[in-house]
Order: structure tokens, then C-alpha cells, then sequence
């Protein structure tokens, strides 16, 4: 397999089309904030002055210090941010293959056949790829001509 990433280096991975949005910050950070909250608000019920240790009452707390925990490790899981997206261009067999890799584990995520692109713009330094229904497949950034001249001959 001819993989144009490993041609033109590390220092030009394309990042995932759905994270395009600047304001995903703020969302991640509320995730995170609340996420914390939780999780403190889950520990701090054991921790009542006064309260009553009956069984019924004990079963309550255990239930909401449950419900508290999963769900504040749940909102902080959801606050990572995406994993980059490794975009493949293989000529020989005519397709894209965007690969999303966590640590040693590579997985493919999409593959697009060169006949089903739409177009491809360049704009400034970022190369886009459009599919043939008007979705967006992958956004390279090109900050060398080189790299993009290497892409741009895979594409044909």
C-alpha cells in the first residue's frame, strides 16, 4: 500500500472534517468543569454532617453516588479531545482511507474511491476534498508545495 502520508512526513497531518467548529473549546472545557463537579459532588455525599446511616438512606446514597460518578467520568471522557485523523492516498487501488490511530492501533474509519470525489479545491494551504453528494471527505493542510504536489499527482 502507498501511503502519501508517509511521503510527505509527520509534519502535515489532515485533521478530522467534523472538527472544523473554533468553538468546540468552550464545549469541552464546560464538559470537563461539570464532569469534575460531579464526581466531587458524588464524594462529598459521604462526607454529610448529621446524617442518617439507616439502610434505606444508605441505599439512596449509594445509588446517587453511582449515578454521579458514571456520569461525571462520562462528561470527562466526552471533554478529550478527538484523536487526530491520518489521511491514506492509495493510487494503485484508487481510494482514500481516512485511519484514525490510538497509540500502536491503527483503525479505518472511511474509505472513498477516487470516482466519487467531487472536487478538490485549494485554498490558501489547506487542500480540500469534496465527495460527489456535497459532504466534506478530508482537509489536508499543505504548507509545502512539494507535499502538495505529491498529493495532487496521487489524485490525478
Amino acid at each position: 500500500m502507498t501511503a502519501i502520508y508517509e511521503a510527505i512526513g509527520p509534519q502535515a497531518p489532515a485533521m478530522a472534517a467534523r472538527t472544523v467548529d473554533g468553538q468546540r473549546w468552550l464545549v469541552r472545557g464546560m464538559q470537563r468543569f461539570f464532569g469534575v463537579a460531579l464526581i466531587l459532588a458524588a464524594g462529598l455525599l459521604w462526607l454529610q454532617p448529621g446524617a442518617l446511616n439507616t439502610p434505606d438512606v444508605l441505599l439512596f446514597k449509594l445509588a446517587v453516588f453511582c449515578v454521579f460518578a458514571l456520569a461525571g467520568a462520562g462528561l470527562l471522557r466526552a471533554g478529550q479531545p478527538e484523536k487526530l485523523v491520518e489521511v491514506e492516498i492509495d493510487p494503485a487501488v484508487q481510494e482514500l482511507r481516512l485511519v484514525r490511530v490510538t497509540g500502536r492501533v491503527s483503525r479505518v474509519i472511511d474509505t472513498v474511491a477516487f470516482a466519487d470525489f467531487g472536487k478538490v479545491e485549494q485554498r490558501g494551504e489547506i487542500l480540500r476534498i469534496w465527495h460527489r453528494d456535497g459532504g466534506l471527505v478530508a482537509e489536508l493542510p499543505m504548507s509545502h508545495p512539494d507535499h502538495r504536489a505529491v498529493v495532487m499527482a496521487a489524485l490525478g
